[in-house]
């Protein structure tokens, strides 16, 4: 005679809620027997083993109605394209989730880099990059909403940005927003946000890569981004004989909550220069070593 399981028994082997057993119960994968005398469900060990394959179908990414098909399926065919289609489905995810990976590791550079070199400069040449035009100060412009809602979905590519155009361009010269290096982009998305660009109402933004003096320094919601910020950077210039020769930007690399309970941020700054300082001086470096800043002299 077969052993006979309550349900939460079933439940503790798989880790599925029961409320998932009966739903296979409802659909017909599984079907147990009621105790006469106490009315409770009972399962078998071989309903244990079709809960098994309903696992091995989830795992494979299959919803709850997907997983039922499957195992109602009589045709091999069938069975073999849905396979070849979570199949894809899985590489796909898989070429996702190594980019995210990516990401995260060239932010732990970038950490490890700003924790060293806050308030520090070096040549550098900057990624090339897309920017979205999307606030005045922290005010969201209403005929950007759609468009910022699309660069939000970008997160963890696209970052907090701002810049200050030069020359400038009236009173408010900063534009904020959020900026994205185009090598997270595919071609043809890639292809959409330089159309954007060209037409001068849209607000993308493309940032080619070039020569800057590279920096990090503090911001945070108490005092916004501002052009002030970069004065440590004019200074240094000057004192170095470089010459400003565009419109400075900077991206958002780190925000913590303070006790008081505004948030400071570590912004990576830009300012685009011309000129040569014999030892700082753009160089090829091991992606995982953080940059080699020098100290500005007070």
């Amino acid at each position: 005679m077969r052993k006979r399981y309550k349900i939460g028994k079933i439940s503790d082997l798989m880790g599925i809620s029961s409320e998932a057993i009966r739903y296979y119960e409802r659909e017909g994968i599984i079907n147990p027997q009621k105790d006469p005398g106490s009315g409770y469900r009972l399962y078998t060990a071989w309903d244990l083993h079709i809960l098994i394959r309903t696992r091995m179908f989830r795992k494979y990414g299959y919803s709850l109605s997907e997983t039922t098909a499957a195992l109602q399926e009589e045709d091999f065919d069938v069975l073999l394209r849905s396979l070849k289609q979570k199949e894809a489905e899985l590489e796909e995810s898989i070429r996702h989730q190594n980019h995210i990976l990516e990401q995260l590791r060239l932010d732990k550079r970038l950490v490890a880099d700003c924790a060293l070199n806050i308030n520090k400069f070096r040549l550098a040449y900057s990624p090339t990059v897309l920017f979205v035009d999307a606030q005045r100060s922290y005010n969201i412009l209403d005929e950007k909403i759609d468009l910022y809602r699309q660069w939000i979905d970008r997160v963890p590519y696209a970052a907090s940005a701002g810049i200050f155009d030069y020359p400038p361009k009236g009173e408010g010269n900063l534009r904020y927003g959020l900026m994205i290096e185009t090598r997270h982009l595919h071609a043809e998305r890639l292809e959409e946000f330089k159309r954007q660009s060209e037409d001068p109402d849209c607000g993308v933004v493309v940032i080619p890569t070039q020569k800057c003096l590279s920096t990090f320094f503090l911001s945070g919601s108490d005092k916004e981004l501002c052009l002030d910020m970069f004065e440590p950077s004019f200074r240094f210039m000057e004192e170095h004989g470089l010459k400003l020769t565009g419109s400075p930007f900077a991206r958002m690399v780190h925000m913590r909550k303070r006790e008081d309970g505004e948030y400071s941020s570590v912004y990576q700054g830009w300012v685009p220069c011309e000129g040569v300082i014999e030892y700082c001086d753009p160089i090829k470096r091991d992606r995982d070593t953080p940059s080699i800043y020098l100290q500005f002299a007070e």
